[in-house]
């Protein structure tokens, strides 16, 4: 595909001494078919170790998230690097295997690139993932309560609804039955 061709094309040029570089942030730019600077970038730092670049690996996201904004085109969610979803694990066995000593640990890790590892929730989750959301909000269960909601995190997820983090705290609530404090936010007026 288009990509692949653009990133080998980009790599054979370096090899051959080429002094610059036409990329694209978000494929803007004056024509198609621009190699994406996200990807580029990514992989002249790990495979060509005879050149040396200076670009902020970290900034790669904001800078495409700012193009997004202004130019109105959205950046799907898989786009290698800066899409929304390259750095979110669906499957609960994943999120376990981070859990353990990374057990699925690749260079290409988010923290790299400025970004977290998030965890989605839904049919394919299992206890690791909810786990792992349960923490970031700062909420702890019993193996058996964790269970439950799991399972339910399950259900939700096969319905073909969306699950989020924070849709867990009523969750938890509706299968516990109880009425944990949510911290609301109510907006008055907004211009």
């Amino acid at each position: 595909n288009d990509y692949d061709l653009g990133v080998a094309n980009v790599m054979q040029a370096l090899n051959a001494g080429t002094n610059g570089l036409h990329l694209t942030i978000n494929g803007m730019g004056e024509r198609a078919g621009n190699a994406p600077m996200a990807s580029v970038i990514a992989v002249i730092n790990d495979f060509v170790k005879n050149v040396s670049i200076s670009v902020n690996e970290k900034a790669l996201h904001k800078v495409s998230k700012l193009v997004e904004t202004f130019s109105g085109f959205r950046i799907p969610v898989n786009k290698p690097v800066v899409g929304a979803n390259v750095f979110t694990q669906t499957a609960g066995i994943h999120a376990d295997g981070d859990s353990k000593n990374n057990l699925y640990f690749n260079d290409l890790l988010p923290e790299r690139f400025g970004r977290v590892r998030e965890y989605a929730l839904g049919k394919t989750s299992g206890k690791a993932n909810i786990k792992k959301n349960l923490d970031k909000l700062g909420i702890t269960l019993s193996n058996e309560d964790l269970k439950k909601v799991t399972n339910r995190g399950i259900e939700l997820g096969d319905k073909k609804e969306k699950v989020t983090a924070e849709d867990l705290p009523y969750i938890i609530s509706d299968v516990l039955n109880t009425s944990m404090q949510v911290e609301r936010v109510l907006i008055n007026s907004y211009e």
